[in-house]
């Protein structure tokens, strides 16, 4: 069993040659194996106790006590998508009585198992509460939904169960119960909370089955697309950190040189829509540098909440710590 020191320096500055007693801090890791490349996991607290950016006061000696060369890699930080594509969609008869898989409904299939068409009873998009989506001319598994529906002036808030299948016989849950939201905000603006997309995991079936299980009204599709992932979604780790107040907003310290590539900011209270602009920078002695303008809710409705979705925030350096809401808006 080979055994590797990591040491960290909590220095400021680091000699050419140093030894391990020279380090303030380290670990060792224990392999399982004797091949000559390994590669380790840094933890969390690795990155609270580095002073350089870059990791630059990191350093790997073997048991010997010998100096051995690394490299750094980090995971994508981007996630990737297809574009949008939109998808045939069906509207399933309302069925009477509680079994919405009633066995009279009759769908006529085409060449290589294309939808034609839906029979078996009056339904129309306003009024179902089921929905028959065609992936079979797909050949990406889906790892998104996104609906787009006649939006009026009222609020809609509702969960939808989504089913995937081969055959139209046997049917699998994909997602049990995913919310989807169009929510006026009370401000004299007419903003709306927009919660229009549904995120699955690699979905390979020729037929997905949207069905309605709450909400008071039913929605009215005018289309759903899809799109898949092309980059595996990296495995991250998550940090609560405190809000500190000042004149200008809210402040994070995140407590060391953590990569960052998502923000998800909550504030009091069980329903708030907040504008805000994000700042970020390296230390208390650089000049914050603005990140865009951002916008976090959330809203309990006919009792059920939505919330805004993390916000995709890579800045390099990890160095985000200043939220400053401009405007807020709900009741």
């Amino acid at each position: 069993m080979i055994r590797i020191l990591v040491i960290v320096v909590c220095m400021g500055a680091t000699s050419a040659v140093a030894a391990p007693q020279d380090f303030a801090r380290g670990s060792i890791i224990q392999t399982m194996n004797d091949a000559s490349v390994q590669r380790v996991t840094l933890s969390q607290d690795v990155y609270e106790w580095v002073v350089q950016p870059g990791l630059g006061d990191l350093r790997v000696y073997n048991a010997d006590q010998e100096e051995v060369p690394y490299a750094l890699q980090r995971s994508p930080a981007w996630e990737d998508f297809t574009p949008w594509v939109k998808v045939p969609v069906f509207a399933l008869p309302v069925q009477a009585g509680s079994n919405k898989n009633a066995s009279n409904v009759n769908i006529e299939l085409g060449d290589g198992g294309a939808i034609v068409a839906v029979q078996g009873g009056a339904a129309t998009a306003d009024a179902a509460d089921q929905f028959l989506l065609d992936a079979s001319g797909l050949q990406e598994p889906i790892d998104g939904l996104k609906f787009d529906w006649k939006k009026g002036g009222d609020s809609f808030i509702g969960k939808f169960r989504v089913e995937v299948s081969d055959d139209l016989h046997v049917w699998r849950i994909a997602n049990p119960a995913a919310t989807i939201a169009g929510l006026l905000a009370a401000d004299a603006n007419g903003r709306k909370v927009l919660h229009d997309k549904i995120e699955v995991e690699k979905l390979t079936g020729k037929y997905l089955r949207l069905t309605q299980v709450d909400g008071s009204s039913h929605l009215s599709i005018d289309s759903i697309s899809v799109r898949s992932r092309m980059l595996q979604r990296p495995v991250r780790h998550y940090k609560t950190l405190q809000a500190s107040a000042n004149d200008n907003g809210f402040e994070f310290d995140i407590g060391g040189h953590l990569p960052v590539d998502r923000v998800a900011v909550r504030f009091p209270g069980s329903s708030y829509l907040v504008d805000a602009h994000l700042f970020s920078r390296p230390n208390d002695n650089a000049k914050w540098r603005d990140r865009g303008s951002r916008i976090f809710y959330k809203v309990d409705f006919e009792g059920m909440t939505v919330e805004s979705d993390q916000v995709a925030h890579s800045i390099g350096e990890p160095d985000l710590r200043k939220l400053k809401p401009s405007n807020r808006h709900w009741k």
